[in-house]
């Protein structure tokens, strides 16, 4: 399908320009030791990506919608990071998941509290030395590479991570959108029950016909993210032609977007997309 081939293309051309550009003299010759940090970050969201085309060239439109959530915060953790002190980011990013893991932990141990003997307690005490181990590992590199391990960290949740990066209205709208069908959006199950109710088979054909647009538009909001997470490391490796090829992808998304938008304006899935596999309910 042509939108679909555009959509893969389009996404794909920046990220491997970018891979080819670590061949570079310019870039063998950094000698940062947190360049890697981003490059496999960078590499698992190109995989999310690349499961969501998969699902979208399936048919499966609604499932695709829901990992478009997962390639928004794996590319917005990316952006986010590159915001600032880089190396401050990144000492704050690790200090603060075992933070927040030990606290998890805690809550676990509580929940079994009451139990004289429990098979969990073997596995608690497992995991909170194996990631004491961790920590330390972490921590004697950050202090290697010249910077301070924090002493107190604060956990970034999604909304505080789109208002830091000024995106604090796509957090109340798109985001918001994104999390509807991981977390079962009442929306679209009063909308297949009122048309239920109505035996009217037009209405009925038009409410999937929305759905399956505002599935593909939710996904390359996505998209967009990703291409920026692209840009944003393209900028900071210097990596020009990756940097360019990254706007250009991005303003062809955007047209994308646009004719998907109009098109579920009047209900009509357009051409140029495999359709959903199933219509569901």
């Amino acid at each position: 399908m042509e939108n679909l081939k555009t959509l893969i293309a389009e996404t794909y051309a920046p990220f491997l320009l970018f891979i080819e550009c670590l061949d570079s003299k310019g870039f063998k010759s950094r000698d940062n030791p947190f360049d890697g940090f981003f490059i496999y970050m960078l590499h698992r969201a190109s995989n999310v990506f690349g499961g969501m085309a998969t699902l979208i060239a399936s048919g499966h439109l609604q499932e695709a919608e829901a990992l478009s959530r997962s390639l928004a915060e794996s590319s917005l953790k990316i952006i986010h990071l590159n915001k600032g002190d880089v190396p401050s980011n990144i000492a704050q990013y690790l200090a603060s998941y075992f933070s927040e893991s030990s606290w998890k932990t805690k809550q676990w141990k509580t929940a079994i509290s009451n139990c004289d003997i429990h098979p969990h307690n073997k596995l608690i005490q497992d995991k909170t030395e194996t990631e004491e181990q961790a920590k330390e590992v972490c921590r004697m590199f950050i202090e290697a590479a010249g910077c301070k391990w924090p002493e107190k960290t604060q956990s970034i949740s999604a909304e505080k991570l789109f208002k830091d990066l000024d995106k604090e209205l796509e957090y109340r709208t798109v985001y918001r959108a994104m999390c509807g069908q991981p977390h079962q959006n009442p929306e679209d199950i009063v909308n297949g029950l009122l048309c239920s109710l109505s035996s009217n088979d037009k209405i009925e054909r038009s409410r999937k016909e929305e759905k399956h647009c505002f599935s593909v538009f939710i996904c390359l909001w996505g998209v967009r993210y990703h291409l920026e997470s692209i840009a944003t490391l393209a900028k900071y490796f210097s990596f020009n032609a990756a940097l360019v090829q990254s706007n250009r992808a991005t303003e062809a998304i955007i047209e994308l977007q646009t004719i998907i938008h109009n098109a579920s304006k009047e209900c009509q899935f357009p051409a140029g997309w495999v359709r959903n596999a199933v219509d569901g309910i």
